[in-house]
């Protein structure tokens, strides 16, 4: 019998279980000292405040929430609570609600068995050894949960279950969740059950393919690697084709980058005077998108094409005509939007930029299992851009890589609403040759160009695009309006810790071909750089670090652990306005403070931090760093003075220019160098370096500067003929080149890497 706002109602003890409702129009009164009073009158029971642990305390939109878990002998009753809503404002009730268990149920259990003792009994790698068990070795359950074999960040608690101690332990699968219930007595599984992930459409089961779980091959080995059989999960199994790009009716109008204004774009007055915003053209692309009807998207209806729910792997639209492909041959639009900024050459155009709303295509659909299954994977010696698109493995492996990025995060953490199920985008084959050479992400889309024939296909290098992923999670959870201090390296270093942490679980841990190779593997300090990508080794190489220590104390444990850590990390540091290396650091120990309620302890890894910073030339309590100096014209250069990347040294093409410059060292509080030091100048051997020709270059080997002490100042000379031996075409590159001189620290001894590095740029032009 319902009654309304009025309604009360109780189920007396008949099991042992109680049950009890009470609305605001029943009783007024919230306190917890009356609600306690009102339980004990309503079911017989002997109650006190050390029956019970406050378990939430929240404002909700509509009311203040508390629940309080009802204990026994240190560890919860499972499923029993008072859940308490009243006025945010005052303390009158609105809702109770509890359901209590009798501790009569608990007189059969040995009094000496209390909550630690049990809980010690079963350690965290005997659980999971157990969980894993049954969620890979049997039957039964693997077909019930549809070989779901993924075991990712688990969390556990310690209950009473109908008078028995229990673990329920929780792990989040690929696609839904695994629960297991484990008797705190026996270590035996008393019930294993799988809960998938709502999903908002539907999708077709997985295709096999080949794939590289890594990349192709080792760069600058030539060395290929094999394929390993992979699926593609979680394709739509309907999707938008329209028969023509669906945004060029967004091309009735320019939009140039100086008539953009957020504000002005946003309304008519300001559009009549030919300003524009991204985010009204947003509004119209969706409001397009929209009408669009979908088509099966299936090996019956003329192929599967890669959409689904974590990626759409779309053709840049200027490779049709650059390569002179056919619609009809197979390619077909999609409704993926291409934001194309292009150079505008039109009148007073002072190398300005023009946004052009574009569409992608789809690529060669996928037209039965075998051939998705056979797949060509040529590994052409010019990278035939055409070639590789007709053969259109690359678009296979950019769409597992995408999944498997998040496959491998979302277990071990990565749970943000929305943050963690919004797709993102990927267009291949864009022919601007000033873009030759990259891969690169912007808005939720990484974007990849075509390849010269000394270097490798980035389409296929699962670390580039793990990486460039890492940017957008980055982006996500640390918000669009977070400022990064010092040089930026903060976002080179997450984005490459982002992309080892898939790699450590792609590989289980296991080293392979290169895996000694990787960027994130330095010893680059902080301090002693002054570019963000080296910045960024230091940031990166310290959280890797800190990842092999846990590694090596807690096993593959430590690497969901520092996982957690690092998001919740970025999550507690989401749109601050000047993010240094001090505060990015804070926020981690804070988070550390904090733990994750059955994954790693409160202070866990305090002292981990601090030994991965200790060869980092980072101190945590301010001690003065150690620095490597590269002096121009008497000034430093550093990440924003003239020679940097951000402010090169501007010279005449065809011009010779002589540079002289001055280095020293000297050491820190804490971090000291190894005397003598040896400064290794390359013209050469840095990312991206070459365009420029420098005088003795052609000996191809660098030059060696020797420091002996702190109280050392070499001065050296650096010359050019201001010849580009590269130029490109786009408008940053249209009248010249622009490169750097490169320069490494070496301590004595070493042999591995290098301590610090330096950047000068010089722009011709």
């Amino acid at each position: 019998m319902v009654l309304g706002a009025a309604y009360a109602s109780e189920r007396g003890a008949r099991d042992g279980i109680f049950d009890l409702r009470v609305t605001g129009a029943q009783d007024r009164n919230a306190s917890w000292e009356h609600i306690l009073e009102v339980l004990q009158r309503r079911s017989g029971m002997t109650l006190s405040s050390s029956d019970f642990v406050l378990a939430e305390d929240r404002v909700l939109s509509t009311s203040r929430f508390r629940m309080y878990l009802q204990i026994s002998r240190g560890l919860p009753i499972d499923g029993m609570s008072v859940r308490v809503w009243s006025e945010k404002a005052g303390d009158g009730l609105i809702q109770l609600e509890a359901r209590l268990e009798s501790e009569a149920f608990h007189l059969f259990t040995p009094l000496v068995l209390d909550a630690d003792r049990l809980s010690a009994g079963l350690s965290w790698d005997e659980t999971f050894g157990i969980s894993r068990k049954i969620v890979r070795g049997d039957s039964d359950y693997v077909l019930q949960s549809g070989s779901d074999a993924g075991l990712g960040s688990p969390s556990f608690r310690d209950v009473w279950s109908a008078g028995n101690p229990i673990r329920v332990v929780r792990f989040r699968g690929l696609r839904g969740f695994h629960i297991i219930r484990i008797s705190l007595l026996t270590h035996e599984v008393l019930s294993a059950s799988y809960r998938p992930f709502r999903t908002l459409g539907a999708e077709r089961g997985p295709i096999p393919v080949q794939v590289y779980p890594i990349y192709e091959e080792v760069e600058g080995r030539g060395v290929l690697l094999q394929r390993f059989p992979g699926e593609l999960r979680y394709l739509h199994a309907a999707i938008k084709r329209p028969s023509a790009d669906p945004f060029s009716m967004l091309r009735f109008r320019r939009y140039l980058e100086s008539d953009e204004d957020p504000i002005l774009g946003e309304f008519p007055a300001g559009q009549a005077r030919g300003k524009w915003s991204m985010a009204s053209v947003l509004r119209q692309v969706a409001a397009i998108q929209a009408t669009l009807a979908e088509s099966p998207n299936s090996f019956e209806s003329g192929g599967v094409s890669l959409q689904g729910r974590f990626a759409t792997v779309a053709i840049h639209p200027d490779a049709v005509e650059a390569y002179r492909l056919r619609l009809s041959s197979g390619l077909s639009w999609s409704s993926r939007f291409l934001p194309d900024w292009v150079s505008y050459s039109g009148t007073g155009s002072n190398e300005q930029l023009e946004m052009i709303p574009k569409a992608g295509l789809f690529g060669f659909p996928l037209r039965t299992q075998d051939a998705a299954w056979n797949r060509s994977a040529r590994r052409l010696p010019g990278h035939d851009a055409a070639e590789y698109l007709k053969d259109g493995f690359d678009e296979v492996q950019v769409y597992w890589a995408i999944t498997r990025f998040f496959e491998s995060l979302i277990p071990m953490g990565f749970a943000d609403p929305e943050l963690s199920s919004r797709p993102f985008g990927a267009f291949l084959y864009n022919p601007d040759p000033a873009m030759r050479d990259n891969a690169f992400y912007v808005d939720d889309t990484i974007h990849f160009t075509t390849y010269s024939p000394g270097s490798i296909n980035y389409a296929r290098d699962n670390t580039t695009i793990w990486h460039e992923l890492g940017h957008g999670l980055m982006e996500r959870l640390m918000g669009t309006f977070l400022e990064v201090a010092d040089t930026g390296g903060l976002s080179e270093g997450l984005a490459d810790f982002l992309s080892d942490i898939v790699v450590q679980d792609v590989s289980g841990g296991v080293r392979f071909e290169g895996s000694d190779q990787f960027r994130i593997s330095n010893r680059t300090g902080f301090h002693l750089t002054n570019e963000e990508h080296d910045d960024g080794e230091a940031y990166g190489g310290a959280l890797k670090d800190l990842l092999n220590l846990a590694i090596a104390k807690y096993g593959r444990r430590g690497l969901w652990m520092v996982t957690d850590l690092v998001l919740e990390t970025m999550r507690l540091c989401r749109n601050h306005p000047e993010l240094t290396t001090a505060v990015w650091f804070d926020h981690l120990l804070f988070a550390d403070s904090r733990g994750t309620h059955g994954l790693r302890e409160p202070g866990a890894f305090g002292g981990m931090v601090q030994s991965a910073l200790a060869n980092r030339n980072f101190d945590l309590g301010r001690g003065k760093p150690a620095q490597f100096r590269l002096v121009y014209e008497g000034r430093e250069v550093g990440a924003e003075n003239l020679g940097s990347r951000e402010r090169p040294v501007s010279r005449t093409l065809g011009k010779s220019s002589k540079f002289r410059f001055e280095v020293s060292v000297k050491n820190g509080a804490a971090y000291r160098f190894r005397f003598p030091v040896t400064v290794r100048v390359h013209f050469r051997a840095g990312p991206l370096q070459g365009p420029i020709r420098w005088d003795g270059e052609e000996l191809n080997r660098p030059r060696d500067l020797i420091v002996n002490s702190e109280r050392n100042r070499i001065s050296f000379d650096v010359s050019t003929p201001g010849v580009c031996e590269e130029t490109g075409t786009s408008v940053r590159q249209a009248k010249g080149c622009t490169d750097y001189v490169y320069l490494e620290l070496w301590n004595a001894g070493e042999s591995w890497k290098p301590q610090g590095k330096k950047r000068f740029y010089l722009r011709l032009r």
